[in-house]
């Protein structure tokens, strides 16, 4: 049976009208020419030299790109295209450019009655010789014919094609069957549109028509992930179990997702009614977090099948004295006795809002930062930048005579040799020199790196800030990321690699200060918990009842009283940031009313405050609350304005006082930056560019949404007038129809923009093969520059020696190669996979009880430290099932356990993977390869992973659906899963384990089934 060709191969023929003559543009491998499904495709080949640069193609999968493509895209059913043989002349004219048969070939001319599409036209490029990269960057004349502007501009071409009529007709029919994709059709009216467009979900891209269709996207991805309601008198701490009504029946899952976290604090609102002595009525509003099996013991012997547990605190202070009706335990707990309250999650909700109104500040609002307004090319730039977003180029701008050619932004130019070289030193030896070949030459100031775990990202991303930081043109960095660990994470880099190059510098006679490095938190946080070290209060203890991130060390609070001469933190030195020091020297003179500084003169009480000089009960005679929160705040803020750098997460950016210094920094650094929401990256980073690095990992997690696999109408029924398959076709529509432009980041979205990506090779974190498994089964492409570094030495790992050594004579397994480590897997026999009937997270006791009972040993025979060890499961029933056997343990207190996606970023010297899926219960979730790609790179000595070789057996079948928050929209390629599995498996590395039936009775589950049923 004959294939069809997807695209014709073609030469390009430029007419000279004047002359009548026939110049002739060959494909050859600099420069392709095809006829494909869109129109006339030009295609330039690229650097082939991956040590510096490397590209991937727009599809969202990592594939490395080797041509840039720029597509003259037709417009569908609005061009005509006319073919004929080569007449005598033509084939003389073109004699050079054909066989000796020239018999197949043909000439096309297409004539536009409308506008053509240019994509691709002005985006980063960097050529595989001089010649290639002069015609696209330099517009040098394309085998000294014509430019590529000159050949963009045209509205008639002429090809030279090898090809049947047939196919050039199909070719053509292609083309103009091609659908206009119609508008999102969503505007701002939320309420009545969303619910109006109900549909199958929209395919994610990094495409668009224009901004408008953007900005939908990327505003309706959070605007539709939100899930609305239909409509003890000494007591502090109280166990509410939520019983969720209503809508949120349909939407479990999500919810729980979106409650879900060790730090997510919300409120609850109780309706009161008139129920007692003082008949009360109206609102009360008390604070709220998750609880869950593993975390709180209250939670002992009590059934929260479809129900949610919260833990709800009274708050303190007056006017705070309604009673619930609650009950001193579970069992005396009356059903008919019950208060009525509404979830307010009102700071999820401000972080939307935030996003949303970052995404809008792309086209609409004044220019931020606002130090770019000093910048020249402010507006070019951020034309420039808002069109860059919509993926088609920079074609629509040149055409309308904008110079879009804008200069390569060099990092290290300005920044002093001395302290250039000292920043760099912390950059790995081998890396050093690819870092400053890319570096210096930055498309837009972007730079973007990648790299599996253990290759140094965040460690890079510590010394590109501190190099920023020494830049006389750049100065102030903001830094973000993600979530609170990561934010935490990459500040104590930041801090190690600052303290070593400062105290490097210093030696060597370089006159430097110490960075100041502030970690912000919320506003409010920050100065509750500064007025209570003030006012000689203890700090808050942070815990299940009142979860928070809130650290003191560098937190903005910290930095405020180290500047007010507070003897609760370190005082500051001469080695201090100068214009931080500078200020406290101002503010200590007032202390002693020997200066007269106006400008400074509203925080003398304040000053004396801190430094003890007025007790509490004199300073509050003399200011009053609101004058003393209004004098706090405005010192908080003078404080941020010296940073060096200041480390949030990007919700908390918003903030009016770290958005004022936002809008002064010239830099911005994101870590973690994969897991990051496009808007979440806008909202930091602004309208207008700036120097912008991007670090991340998009073979790891991408963004999470609670929506993100959520059916709208799961258990909805048939209605008798629908046909069966109208009503199969909405059983699968999704509650957020943007909820897959999710599993685009802020990393990955630059990325398939065609940005040019800085690569990490070199493994520094685990023992020498430790990472072989995902390198075979992730990270392929990157085998030909991937190394093992001389740290990876297993005499660097006494612990995994020891591991090695304990499992070979335990379990007769086969040796690794000479010199390395390898993995261990424990094949669970007779561990039946368990779940509640309303939930469909999983869990596995037995095989929890066969890794405790490894563990004990273990620690036991080799007097491991249980801190050393990390047990990561996929899902959060496994978790809780396993914390649960550890607490009857003395010896496994201490151990680490996770789920995989909470995982990252952490590291471990022995990981212990527990992946709860059988031969029965086939993939299952565990399948999702960003995720197992997570739990199999957090080792750096030994990796064991718990499972069952059986699955690879595992024959599909259809599964019931029929339950509260079913998964059914969510699908995995399983060729990772299986090659994970099939590598071990052929290793024979494996321990054959068996389940003890007495630990987890059949029959329990069983009649829980039939309960159900």
């Amino acid at each position: 049976m004959a294939t069809h060709r997807r695209q014709l191969p073609c030469d390009l023929i430029i007419r000279d009208a004047d002359e009548g003559t026939l110049r002739v543009i060959p494909s050859s491998p600099d420069l392709v020419v095809h006829l494909n499904h869109k129109g006339i495709r030009l295609s330039f080949l690229r650097d082939p030299d991956r040590q510096i640069f490397s590209w991937y193609s727009a599809d969202l999968t990592m594939t490395e790109s080797a041509l840039h493509h720029i597509t003259i895209e037709l417009p569908p059913r609005g061009f005509t295209l006319t073919l004929h043989d080569l007449t005598s002349d033509e084939k003389s004219i073109l004699s050079s450019h054909l066989p000796e048969d020239s018999s197949r070939y043909k000439i096309i001319d297409i004539k536009c009655q409308k506008s053509t599409t240019i994509t691709g036209f002005g985006l980063p490029f960097h050529g595989a010789n001089e010649t290639v990269d002069s015609w696209v960057n330099q517009h040098a004349p394309i085998k000294d014919v014509i430019s590529l502007p000159d050949i963009l501009h045209q509205h008639t071409f002429t090809l030279l094609v090898e090809a049947t009529s047939a196919e050039i007709t199909r070719a053509v029919s292609t083309i103009n069957s091609q659908l206009i994709p119609l508008d999102y059709g969503y505007g701002e009216e939320y309420s009545r549109q969303i619910p109006a467009n109900r549909g199958p979900a929209f395919p994610p891209t990094v495409r668009f028509k224009n901004e408008n269709e953007r900005n939908t996207a990327l505003t309706q991805t959070h605007v539709q992930d939100k899930v609305g309601p239909d409509s003890v008198k000494k007591s502090v701490n109280f166990v509410c179990l939520l019983e969720l009504k209503g809508i949120f029946a349909e939407h479990w899952r999500a919810a729980r997702r979106a409650l879900r976290g060790d730090l997510n604090k919300i409120k609850v609102e109780f309706t009161v009614k008139k129920r007692d002595e003082k008949h009360q009525t109206g609102m009360i509003v008390w604070e709220a977090v998750p609880l869950t099996y593993a975390t709180c013991e209250e939670l002992g012997g009590v059934d929260i099948r479809n129900r949610i547990a919260l833990g709800l605190t009274r708050p303190t202070g007056l006017g705070h004295d309604f009673n619930p009706i609650a009950y001193d335990d579970y069992e005396t707990a009356q059903e008919s006795r019950r208060d009525n309250i509404h979830l307010r999650l009102e700071s999820g909700l401000h972080g939307d809002m935030q996003r949303v109104n970052g995404i809008y500040a792309l086209s609409h609002g004044p220019v931020f930062p606002a130090t770019k307004k000093l910048d020249p090319l402010a507006v070019l730039k951020r034309l420039v930048f808002n069109e860059v977003l919509i993926e088609k180029g920079l074609w629509d701008l040149e055409k309308e005579g904008v110079k879009t050619a804008l200069p390569h932004f060099d990092l290290l130019r300005d920044v002093p040799p001395d302290i250039r070289d000292a920043c760099l030193q912390n950059v790995f030896k081998d890396d050093r020199e690819r870092v400053q070949k890319y570096f210096s030459k930055l498309h837009l100031g972007l730079g973007l790196v990648t790299g599996p775990p253990g290759t140094g990202k965040s460690h890079l991303a510590s010394a590109i800030v501190v190099l920023m930081c020494h830049n006389p043109s750049l100065g102030q960095v903001y830094v973000s990321a993600a979530s609170n660990g990561a934010t935490d994470n990459i500040l104590e880099r930041i801090q190690d690699v600052a303290t070593k190059t400062t105290t490097n510098l210093i030696d060597a006679g370089v006159e430097v200060k110490n960075l100041m490095l502030v970690r912000g938190y919320s506003l409010n946080t920050e100065t509750e918990n500064c007025n209570k070290v003030l006012f000689a209060k203890p700090l808050p203890e942070y815990d299940i009842w009142n979860p928070s991130p809130w650290k003191l060390e560098h937190s903005l609070c910290w930095w405020t009283l180290r500047v007010l001469g507070s003897s609760a933190v370190p005082a500051l030195t001469l080695n201090d940031n100068t214009e931080l020091f500078d200020l406290h020297e101002r503010l200590s003179a007032h202390a002693s009313d020997s200066d007269s500084d106006v400008s400074i003169s509203k925080f003398r009480s304040l000053v004396k405050l801190a430094q003890g000089v007025l007790s509490v009960a004199q300073y509050t005679t003399i200011q009053t609350r609101e004058q003393h929160a209004k004098v706090l705040r405005q010192l908080m803020q003078i404080v941020l304005g010296c940073a060096n750098v200041v480390a949030t997460t990007p919700v908390v950016s918003a903030c009016w006082i770290y958005k004022t210094f936002n809008d002064k920094a010239r830099a911005v650094v994101f870590d973690e930056a994969a897991t990051l929401f496009c808007s979440d990256g806008v909202l930091v980073f602004g309208n207008t560019p700036r120097p912008m690095i991007a670090i991340g990992d998009p073979m790891q997690l991408a963004p999470v949404l609670s929506t993100a696999f959520e059916l709208l109408q799961i258990r909805r029924k048939k209605r008798t007038w629908e046909t069966w398959s109208n009503y199969h076709a909405m059983r699968l529509w999704p509650t957020n129809r943007f909820a897959g432009f999710a599993q685009i980041s802020w990393l990955s979205w630059f990325i398939h923009l065609g940005w040019p990506v800085f690569h990490l090779y070199t493994q520094h974190r685990m023992a020498e093969d430790l990472f072989d498994l995902s390198l075979d089964t992730v990270y392929t492409s990157l085998k030909p520059h991937f190394k093992y570094s001389p740290m990876c030495c297993i005499t660097n790992f006494p612990i995994g020696i020891e591991v090695e050594e304990y499992l070979q004579k335990k379990y007769k397994i086969p040796a690794p190669a000479s010199n390395t480590l390898a993995p261990v897997f424990f094949n669970c026999r007779g561990c039946r996979i368990r779940k509640y009937p309303d939930n469909e997270s999983h869990l596995n006791p037995r095989q929890a009880d066969l890794i405790a009972v490894l563990l004990v040993d273990m620690i036991q025979e080799l007097k491991l430290s249980p801190a050393d060890i990390a047990v990561l499961t996929p899902y959060r029933a496994n978790f809780r099932a396993i914390g649960r056997r550890f607490k009857k343990e003395p010896q496994l207190q201490g151990v680490a356990c996770s789920t995989f996606d909470t995982f990252q970023g952490r590291e471990a010297q022995i990981v212990v993977v527990a992946l709860c899926v059988t031969r029965e219960s086939g993939p299952l979730f565990v399948a999702n390869p960003r995720s197992l790609n997570v739990a199999l790179t957090r080792q750096r000595s030994s990796l064991l992973i718990f499972g069952d070789l059986g699955v690879l057996d595992h024959t599909a079948k259809d599964t019931s659906t029929d339950f509260i928050g079913s998964d059914s929209g969510q699908k995995f390629n399983l060729r990772m899963f299986r090659d994970v599995l099939g590598t071990l498996r052929d290793s024979r590395r494996v321990v054959q384990l068996k389940g003890r039936r007495e630990i987890d009775h059949d029959w329990y589950w069983d009649s829980m089934e039939r309960d159900k049923k």
